[in-house]
C-alpha cells in the first residue's frame, strides 16, 4: 500500500492516520478529500476494484454507498466496514474523530496542554486546515497510542496494509475483542 490507498476525510484525520501509519513504520502519505461523500466517490470513482479505505465520520446523513457495505467489527467509536464484493473498506469514527481523540486522552491521562479538553473548543481546532500538520495534535496521538480504540484502529490500519487483497474479515473482526 502506498498510502494513497487510505483516504481520510478531514484535517485532523488525516494528521492522526498519517501520525500513527510512522510509528508503526510505514509510509505516511495519505489521500486526504474533503468531506465524507468526496471519499466515497473516489473510492467509487478512481479506486474501482483496487483496494481502498476509506476513514470518515459516522454522520447522520450517510452516503449510499454504505449500503453495499458491512460491519466486520464495532467498538464504542469505530465502525469497520467492508465492500460486499469488492476491496473496499470504510472506518466509521462516531460520532465523530473529536470524540475518539478526548475520549483516548482521558484514557490515558494524557492531555496536551495546549489543546483545550471541552468538545466544542476542540473541534474548532480539528476543523482548522492547519491540524493537518500541527505537531500539537501529532505528540497527543503518539501520547495516546496505546488507549484501547486507537490500539484497535492502529491494529486495523496495520493489518490493512500487510493484507489489502487477502483480508480475512474474521482476523479483522478479532482485532475489536474485548479481551485486548
Amino acid at each position: 500500500m502506498t498510502g494513497l490507498d487510505l483516504i481520510p476525510e478531514c484535517y485532523v484525520d488525516t494528521n492522526l492516520v498519517e501520525t500513527l501509519l510512522s510509528l508503526d513504520g510505514h509510509p505516511a502519505n495519505v489521500n486526504h478529500q474533503k468531506g465524507c461523500n468526496n471519499v466515497v466517490n473516489m473510492m467509487c470513482d478512481k479506486y474501482g476494484e483496487r483496494f481502498a479505505l476509506g476513514i470518515i465520520d459516522n454522520d447522520k446523513r450517510k452516503p449510499t454507498y454504505l449500503k453495499v457495505f458491512n460491519e466486520v467489527g464495532k467498538s464504542e467509536h469505530l465502525i469497520l466496514l467492508k465492500h460486499k464484493s469488492r476491496c473496499h473498506y470504510i472506518i466509521l469514527v462516531s460520532k465523530a474523530v473529536e470524540d475518539l481523540i478526548l475520549s483516548c486522552a482521558t484514557e490515558e491521562e494524557m492531555f496536551e496542554q495546549e489543546l483545550p479538553y471541552e468538545l466544542e473548543a476542540f473541534k474548532k481546532e480539528t476543523k482548522n486546515v492547519n491540524s493537518k500538520n500541527d505537531i500539537r495534535f501529532k505528540y497527543l496521538f503518539k501520547a495516546i497510542k496505546e488507549a484501547r480504540e486507537m490500539k484497535i484502529f492502529r491494529d486495523v490500519l496495520s493489518y490493512l496494509l500487510a493484507n489489502r487483497y487477502n483480508c480475512d474479515t474474521d482476523e479483522l473482526s478479532a482485532l475489536f475483542s474485548l479481551e485486548r
